[in-house]
């Protein structure tokens, strides 16, 4: 919600005070220690592969319709960017944004 709020809003000020804390002091509460290699396997079930569909399902459209020739350099390019996920452009690495994925 506190992204969608309009930046300066006294609402938006006051959801962005709390919310990082709480998530923080509830991700404690909830916390349960497994053991590396079951957390490391749920994670990348749960966590990785979703990830990886969705933003090649982001990716190669956009690669295509761009027009670009298939080059090392531009597939480099676009492993990079899935790697970093990142929600702006970084001009200085060449790397564009990919939001929230």
């Amino acid at each position: 919600m506190g992204h969608t709020v309009p930046n300066p809003s006294p609402l938006r000020h006051a959801i962005f005070s709390f919310h990082m804390p709480l998530f923080f002091i509830l991700a404690g509460y909830t916390f349960r220690p497994k053991p590396w290699r079951e957390l490391l396997s749920g994670s990348v079930s749960r966590l990785l592969v979703p990830y990886v569909v969705l933003a090649l399902a982001w990716q190669v459209p956009t690669f295509l319709m761009s027009g670009a020739p298939l080059t090392s350099g531009a597939f480099a390019g676009g492993l990079e960017t899935l790697v970093f996920a990142l929600g702006v452009d970084v001009h200085g690495l060449g790397i564009t944004a990919v939001g929230m994925a």
